[in-house]
């Protein structure tokens, strides 16, 4: 029995660059897949350590009233919070507005 190379010659050179490329791609795009996976892991630890950095300093939608020192003295009572969102496609355009009110005589 003869090895289909030897049946097919002329079509042996390109099936043999077909499947370089085809292994080559391959390859390829594993190592693009491991690399995102590695950014995705990444960023998301790095995005976690940040935050619960901010969310100590400040909680979310609170205005922070100090003093001249820098001491804090109280929280702002809010009044209202607007939230406006615009989605085209994948993107998300939002915007967001908050009122607060300053009893205080201090400021």
């Amino acid at each position: 029995m003869t090895a289909r190379s030897d049946r097919y010659p002329r079509h042996a050179g390109r099936l043999a660059d077909f499947l370089e490329t085809l292994s080559l791609v391959l390859v390829t795009g594993a190592l693009t897949g491991v690399g995102f996976i590695v950014a995705a892991v990444l960023l998301t630890w790095a995005t976690a350590a940040f935050a619960g950095e901010s969310a100590e300093a400040a909680p979310a939608g609170v205005l922070t009233l100090r003093t001249a020192d820098g001491k804090s003295v109280a929280s702002a009572p809010r009044l209202a919070t607007e939230v406006r969102m615009r989605i085209t496609g994948m993107v998300a355009r939002v915007r967001v507005v908050q009122r607060f009110e300053n009893p205080y005589d201090d400021w």
